[in-house]
């Protein structure tokens, strides 16, 4: 999982700017860190993303350099700040990596329930644990 610090350079309640240090997390799902780099917040962090996937797997040994090791699938769950479809095309091109984000103003719409039809309006017999004595 990526986690990125937020930017603590805005200071909008004192109209302030100051110095502040930006960095990429990686962690697992239990929130245990496992990777982390210094970054500079005005590189954009789609830009950033892949170069520094091949990072941490070259520091992790994920890199397939291990013939005996098994391969890993990496997933990585990130702000919707990395929205970019040529980043989607790099990382659908690589089955050792999977991505989840979520688009801004998508709304979940529901399909309708199949409608249960009673027995008899399907023209069948009730059944016998539906009869009364």
């Amino acid at each position: 999982m990526l986690h990125r610090l937020p930017a603590l350079d805005s200071l909008p309640s004192s109209y302030w700017a100051d110095k502040a240090m930006h960095g990429d997390f990686f962690h697992t799902a239990q929130g245990h860190p496992i990777y982390f780099e210094w970054v500079d917040n005005y590189d954009d962090l789609r830009v950033r993303f892949r170069p520094l996937i091949e990072r941490m797997r070259a520091t992790l040994g994920l890199d397939e350099s291990d013939p005996q090791a098994p391969p890993r699938t990496l997933t990585m769950v990130v702000d919707r700040g990395i929205y970019s479809n040529e980043l989607f095309s790099l990382v659908a091109a690589d089955a050792g990596l999977h991505l989840i984000t979520w688009e801004r103003g998508y709304t979940f719409k529901r399909k309708p329930a199949p409608a249960v039809l009673r027995r008899a309006d399907r023209g069948l017999a009730p059944s016998r644990s539906n009869r009364r004595p």
